[in-house]
């Protein structure tokens, strides 16, 4: 009689698998399998060959599939689908994305991403799901469930506070209990207890002075004991910092490798007693009942798929309707949209983002599909050849790549190249390695300097000369990561204390001028450091033939925004465009009257001066690699805009009540959040300030009307339904999603109004609809600072019902009796 397989003993009990397991492979499973070299696998863990259990493959991100695979369908970005403000989407997306894992065989995706927005510096904010915690956690729990229908596991991330990426590795996020369970851990406990997520990713950073990858209170008490998680819960990349306060923590798995969690130092930490095998024990069964949850243990599960095509034709259309559903019309001044088929006969199209298919925002989701749409080929798709569509791409917005590996530098005796010196630790001092460099293109991993040792961290000065040829502007390029950069020309700052992608225009006198560039590394990593320069003109390509287009056009849509170069993980990015963006839209507007703007970015961006200037605005975000084709159906009036801004817009970046608690201004790298609860448009409405969108914002080519509110009396266990319709009463078909806030008076401070729920409905003209909400108790608890529990004060709420924060006609009260909730 043949023996059975080993995982045939244990797929139905871990705890036995566990039991046959010897120590060292239990700490094997504690890391991933990834060695320290370019040519290394990232994402994948260690199985054990020897009881049947098998390695996990692991992939990014939320948008795509871009591991283990060389393209995938790229969707739009996270803000694009919180902007459709639907569960049904969120949950058609995730279940879409599963099955692209499944065809490469993916087991766990690290998605979603549920990181408020609360600034829009955060470079970051296109994989998160906008300001507001209740419409983050609603969207990122129906996100998991498709996800995890296709047998994949969701990742939520990153728990917790991660809210910018300026210095993310070292700021510790400085966060009350209150606010940190009504704003900052809302999403989180949404997405695992509704989501029912199957893992979680800690964060980089530290929350109130302790790395979250070691943060107890955050993975034991919290998410364990008070959520009732039984999940797996993963570093993310490179952000373990000790081994015994980590193994003591809620953490199971290090990732990409066993940095702290390595055999050595774990059977150090066991011999010493100062973790106990039980606690490893906890963290390796952590992982065998994700296996037998999933059924992975079962020898006979494959979790690649042959029958799902990895170029999906259904994971393609779930992709445009994200798309179609998501993108915000934020200004339509004098009907200027919709332009349809044969009301035009010549449209401009200027910018380069019409041209480039600009997919994504930059770093860990960017993810390559098999073919893409750019804004031009779509706009020739929907309006056919008798349209003539003239293309000027105008303005290039990054050329940092070109200029950081063709820049000319000489050093001080007028040799090619950088006079070098490279330091051991962070602080230029001690004896300093010396080299010359023929540039500063370096990223670490891929074309090392030499003069580097090791992995420690290290700081360098670059001396040298640059020589101009010519007047006419000179544009300086940099980009960094994991470290700080300086530059200094002829001996004034030029950059100064930076990090991530920048650009700086200066007119220079020909001849030499001198150059000074200072790196310090500030953590272990992936590592990079650029810089070079080039004559600006080189960035305006056909800016005069693109302005007499726009003058002879019908129509005139003018792409304009960040690239995943500008906006991207590791990095924050400006409140500005590009000026020379925003000098092609203020040029467009001057030869032209009927100017729509299109815009590809993650947040809320500057509009002065030009907003005023053009007649239509479309939001686009990042619109994965189809999306074009809904700005295009939108423009011309075949798809009615339906999406809604997922946070409030401010006219000046100092309106946002995280403004002034944002960034670390006096270097101790802490951020206190002062603005506590009151985020986003809570902070607005708190103080009268009238933003240039609200919360809910979004344009649409006919009319809803929102009549006959009534509330269900409050249900046993405190839930209350209220029911409202909405009805069409324009001339187009169309989605609308209502927006649902609770307003109640308290002893202590609360928002004048919080977002509770969204509803969604497409009607035809002349259609109803009436659309039935359920609020749970929670919906109008505060977190009791005094009393450590969620509290119901007893008393009359108010519930509103609307298209935006700033436009509820609906008002109902409803009287609740005093409770608090567990």
């Amino acid at each position: 009689m043949s023996q059975p397989h080993p995982t045939q003993i244990f797929m139905s009990n871990p705890k036995l698998l566990l039991a046959a397991l010897t120590l060292d492979e239990k700490i094997k499973l504690l890391g991933g399998t990834m060695v320290r070299s370019s040519q290394a696998r990232d994402g994948d863990v260690f199985g054990i060959e020897r009881v049947g259990m098998p390695p996990l493959k692991f992939a990014d991100g939320p948008v795509g599939v871009h591991w283990w695979t060389q393209a995938s369908t790229c969707y739009p970005a996270l803000i694009c689908l919180a902007a459709t403000m639907d569960a049904e989407q969120a949950r058609a997306y995730g279940s879409a994305l599963g099955d692209d894992c499944r065809a490469v065989g993916i087991h766990v995706l690290l998605a979603p991403g549920v990181n408020l927005y609360r600034s829009p510096l955060c470079g970051r904010n296109f994989e998160y799901l906008g300001e507001d915690p209740e419409l983050s956690g609603q969207l990122a729990a129906a996100y998991i469930r498709g996800i995890q229908s296709r047998g994949v596991a969701a990742t939520v991330k990153h728990f917790a506070a991660n809210n910018q990426e300026y210095d993310r590795h070292g700021i510790s996020s400085d966060v009350d209990e209150r606010t940190l369970r009504e704003v900052y851990l809302r999403p989180f406990e949404r997405a695992v207890k509704e989501g029912g997520s199957a893992c979680l990713m800690t964060a980089y950073g530290l929350l109130n002075g302790q790395h979250c990858s070691e943060n107890s209170w955050l993975t034991d008490q919290i998410l364990r004991g008070e959520w009732g998680f039984d999940g797996w819960v993963i570093s993310d990349w490179t952000s373990v910092h000790s081994t015994v306060q980590t193994l003591n923590s809620g953490l199971d798995l290090e990732m990409p490798w066993g940095r702290f969690l390595n055999p050595a130092a774990v059977h150090a930490a066991l011999a010493s007693g100062l973790v106990s095998a039980a606690k490893l024990d906890e963290k390796i069964l952590n992982r065998l009942q994700l296996m037998a949850r999933f059924g992975w243990l079962n020898p006979q599960h494959r979790q690649l798929d042959p029958a799902i095509p990895s170029q999906n034709p259904a994971s393609e259309a779930v992709a445009l309707d994200v798309a179609r559903r998501g993108m915000v019309l934020l200004k339509n001044d004098s009907a200027c949209l919709p332009a349809r088929p044969g009301s035009v006969r010549r449209i401009a199209v200027l910018g380069h983002h019409a041209q480039t298919s600009v997919l994504c925002g930059g770093g860990s989701s960017y993810t390559r599909p098999y073919s893409s749409v750019t804004l031009a080929d779509a706009l020739a798709q929907v309006y056919g050849p008798e349209v003539q569509l003239d293309l000027h791409a105008c303005v290039a917005p990054w050329r940092g790549e070109a200029v950081f590996s063709a820049s000319a530098f000489f050093t001080p005796d007028g040799q090619p190249g950088l006079a070098a010196r490279y330091f051991e630790g962070d602080r230029f001092d001690g004896a300093p390695a010396t080299a010359t460099d023929d540039r500063l293109d370096f990223l670490l991993g891929e074309s090392r300097p030499p003069a580097i040792k090791g992995g420690a961290l290290f700081s360098a000065i670059w001396n040298g000369e640059i020589v101009i040829e010519e007047g006419g502007g000179t544009d300086f390029y940099m980009d960094t990561e994991d470290g700080y950069l300086d530059a200094c020309l002829d001996g004034e700052p030029l950059f100064t204390s930076h990090r991530g992608p920048c650009r700086r225009t200066l007119e220079l006198a020909p001849g030499r001028h001198a150059v000074e560039i200072r790196f310090r590394q500030t953590q272990k990593g992936y590592v990079k450091f650029r810089f070079g320069y080039e004559p600006a003109i080189n960035a305006r390509i056909d800016c005069e033939a693109g302005l007499t287009a726009a003058a002879q056009a019908d129509l005139v849509i003018v792409a304009a925004g960040f690239v995943s170069q500008t906006e991207g993980e590791s990095h924050d990015r400006d409140f500005e465009m590009d000026a020379r963006l925003v000098r092609m839209i203020e040029d467009a507007a001057a030869v032209s009257s009927r100017i729509v703007v299109a815009l590809y970015i993650g947040g809320a961006v500057q509009t002065v001066p030009w907003l005023d200037k053009v007649q239509a605005a479309l939001c686009l975000w990042y619109p994965g690699q189809n999306g074009t084709l809904a700005a295009a159906e939108i423009i011309a009036g075949l798809t009615n805009p339906s999406g809604k801004l997922p946070f409030t817009w401010e006219k000046q970046l100092e309106d946002r009540g995280a403004s002034a608690c944002y960034q670390d201004a006096d270097g101790d790298r802490r951020v206190s959040y002062d603005d506590g609860i009151f985020i986003g448009h809570r902070h607005f409405d708190r103080h009268g300030i009238e933003p240039r969108f609200p919360f809910g914002h979004g344009l649409s080519y006919t009319t809803f009307a929102y009549e006959n509110l009534r509330i269900d009396s409050p249900a046993a266990d405190g839930s209350a339904t209220l029911r409202f319709d909405i009805r069409n009463t324009g001339k187009f078909n169309g989605t609308e999603s209502a927006m649902i806030f609770v307003a109640a008076e308290s002893s202590v401070p609360r928002p004048v109004r919080e977002f509770k729920a969204s509803a969604t409905a497409t009607l035809a003209p002349g259609e109803r609809q009436t659309l039935a909400v359920t609020l749970p108790p929670r919906a109008f608890a505060f977190w009791h600072p005094d009393k450590k529990m969620w509290v119901i004060e007893p008393g009359e709420y108010t519930i509103l019902v609307g298209p935006s924060a700033k436009e509820l006609p609906l008002q109902a009260k409803l009287t609740l009796r005093g409770r608090t909730l567990s």
